[in-house]
């Protein structure tokens, strides 16, 4: 986890005034390793439906595919899950930001498969990361409190994703992120 083995009262921080230490403007620039996990290219559509429940057959697949494993994932990686729901940001706006709709990770990914890798960053093209529309909340209920782990939602991916898919750029790249120094804001 981010703060490493501090337990969590008073003198670390949690008091009757809130936490003290946690917020964006106290965490550093993350620069890592990043998987590209192409959910979409492996069912072989353009974008998942809407609610899509991506399983753990899924991901395993879907990394089998690209000739990767979840021995791929180390620590501290960024493991971003490709999904096709950002099609809809330009053509279907209504739809792309239906938080019901969206398709997203089972929470068997978190407990049986990311979990264990110390993976630091999970993230998405879609809202949440989750299948929220269908009570899917393993990124938010076990990811970010019990792995210590970091979600990034919404992020633009189509072009690694066309270019991985043409072999002109690689599944594992590297993800730079600086978050924005604001005390109090909880994203950035």
């Amino acid at each position: 986890n981010f703060r490493g083995n501090q337990v969590f009262n008073h003198e670390y921080g949690a008091g009757d005034d809130g936490v003290n230490y946690l917020g964006i403007q106290e965490l550093p620039t993350f620069a890592t390793r990043a998987i590209l996990v192409d959910i979409a290219g492996y069912k072989q559509v353009q974008s998942l439906m809407p609610q899509y429940n991506i399983t753990k057959h899924d991901f395993l697949n879907a990394l089998s595919k690209q000739n990767l494993s979840v021995n791929n994932i180390t620590a501290g990686d960024a493991v971003f899950i490709y999904t096709g729901w950002s099609v809809h940001y330009d053509t279907d706006p209504v739809l792309y930001y239906d938080i019901e709709q969206t398709p997203g990770i089972s929470e068997e990914i978190i407990t049986d498969v990311l979990y264990g890798t110390k993976a630091m960053i999970i993230g998405s093209d879609n809202w949440g990361v989750d299948a929220l529309g269908i009570g899917q909340f393993g990124a938010h209920k076990i990811w970010l409190p019990c792995a210590g782990g970091f979600i990034q939602e919404m992020l633009k991916l189509d072009e690694w994703i066309m270019d991985a898919r043409n072999y002109s750029a690689p599944w594992i790249g590297t993800y730079i992120f600086q978050p924005l120094p604001i005390f109090g804001g909880v994203a950035s």
